[in-house]
């Protein structure tokens, strides 16, 4: 390479780029939201497993209690259940 081409390609002082300050502070800041973020969002995903499960489990119930249902107003009687 021609000495004019090396001349660009390194950067001098005060010109574009980030000194290691800097960087450090960018990481030290996304350590920091991290480490707010992370237990947040843990929470909530826990609060939503645990609604979904509840929501599950209602419906289940209603579902069981409309098959009881139905069979007893065909029959009269409980339904025997088909065995697989």
């Amino acid at each position: 390479m021609s000495k004019k081409k090396n001349k660009k390609m390194i950067l001098k002082i005060g010109e574009n780029g980030f000194t290691l300050i800097e960087l450090l502070t960018i990481i030290i800041l996304l350590g920091i939201v991290i480490t707010i973020a992370v237990p947040s969002i843990s929470g909530r995903i826990a609060k939503t497993r645990n609604k979904t499960y509840s929501l599950h489990e209602q419906a289940m119930k209603e579902a069981a209690e409309n098959m009881m249902n139905r069979c007893l107003e065909k029959n009269g009687e409980m339904c025997n259940m088909p065995k697989n």
